[in-house]
C-alpha cells in the first residue's frame, strides 16, 4: 500500500505600527526575508504613487523608475513599499512554497504574510519581528493615534483645571485652549511619526524632530490661550475671595 502524500504548511503574520527606513535598513531586512531561499530566488518591489504602480527586481530599479516618472512628489523618498519573496519557480524538493510577502503602508501600518514550512515560518518570524520594532520612531501605540484623540486628552486636562475656577467665559477659554494644544501636539506627531523610506539615503534625515512654521505658530497659539487662561483665572480668584472677605466682615459689623 502506497503511503499517503502529506504536506505540512505554516504561516505566520507580523504587524507592527510605526516605520522610518533608510536603504541600508531596506537591504538588512530583504536579506532577512532571503533567508532561506535558494540563491537565484528574486526579490520583487513595487510602490504606489498616485494611480502608477511601479515595480522591480532590485531597489535601484525602482528609484531608477521612480526618478524618470512625471508623478508629483519626492521620488527619493515613500510613504508605501511592498517587497515580495518566494522560492516559486525554483526546484526545492517536496513541500510547500516558501512566501515571504511584507507590505508597507502609508497610513503607518506594517504587515508581513510568512508562509512555507512550519520551520522556515518560525525562523523567519523570530528573525523578522525585532527588525521591524527597531524601525518604529515610537514603540508605544498611543503616540500614533490619530489627532482628535490628543484634542480629546486636551479637553479632558483642561476639564480637570476649570474646576479651580467658577466662571463660565474662563471655562470656555480654558477648553478651548486644551482642544488647541492636543491638537497642536497631535499634528505634530503625525508628521514626525509619517512613513518615510528613503530608497538611496544611508541615513534618515537631519531636519526628523525639526517643527514646521505652521507647527510653531500653532502651539505657540495654544500655549498663548493657556497662559491668558490662568492670568485671568487667576485674577477672578483673587477678587471674589476680596469680595468674600469684605461680606464677611460687614457681617460681623452690623
Amino acid at each position: 500500500m502506497t503511503a499517503p502524500d502529506v504536506t505540512v504548511e505554516a504561516s505566520s503574520n507580523i504587524t507592527v505600527r510605526g516605520c522610518k527606513l533608510h536603504r541600508r535598513t531596506i537591504e538588512k531586512w530583504v536579506r532577512a526575508l532571503r533567508s532561506g531561499l535558494p540563491a537565484e530566488a528574486k526579490v520583487d518591489f513595487s510602490t504606489e504613487r498616485a494611480i502608477t504602480t511601479y515595480k522591480s527586481n532590485s531597489l535601484d530599479g525602482l528609484a531608477q523608475a521612480l526618478a524618470e516618472s512625471t508623478e508629483p512628489g519626492n521620488v527619493e523618498v515613500l510613504d508605501n513599499l511592498v517587497i515580495f519573496a518566494s522560492d516559486i519557480g525554483h526546484n526545492r524538493g517536496p513541500g510547500p512554497r516558501r512566501i515571504a510577502r511584507l507590505a508597507i503602508k502609508s497610513d503607518g501600518w506594517v504587515a508581513c504574510h510568512i508562509s512555507g514550512d512550519p520551520s522556515w515560518v518560525n525562523a523567519q518570524t523570530a528573525v523578522l519581528r525585532p527588525l521591524f520594532e527597531e524601525a518604529r520612531p515610537r514603540k508605544w501605540g498611543f503616540w500614533y493615534s490619530p489627532r482628535w484623540i490628543f484634542a480629546a486628552w486636551g479637553v479632558s486636562f483642561a476639564l480637570i483645571f476649570t474646576a479651580l475656577f467658577d466662571s463660565l467665559p474662563l471655562t470656555v477659554l480654558i477648553v478651548l485652549a486644551g482642544l488647541a494644544c492636543g491638537f497642536a501636539i497631535g499634528s505634530v506627531l503625525r508628521r514626525i511619526l509619517k512613513v518615510e523610506i528613503f530608497l538611496t539615503q544611508d541615513e534618515l534625515a537631519s531636519s526628523y524632530w525639526r517643527f514646521t512654521a505652521n507647527e510653531i505658530v500653532t502651539a505657540a497659539i495654544a500655549l498663548l490661550a493657556i497662559v491668558v487662561a490662568v492670568i485671568f483665572g487667576v485674577i477672578a480668584h483673587n477678587d471674589s475671595q476680596d469680595g468674600a472677605g469684605e461680606t464677611s466682615g460687614l457681617a460681623r459689623y452690623w
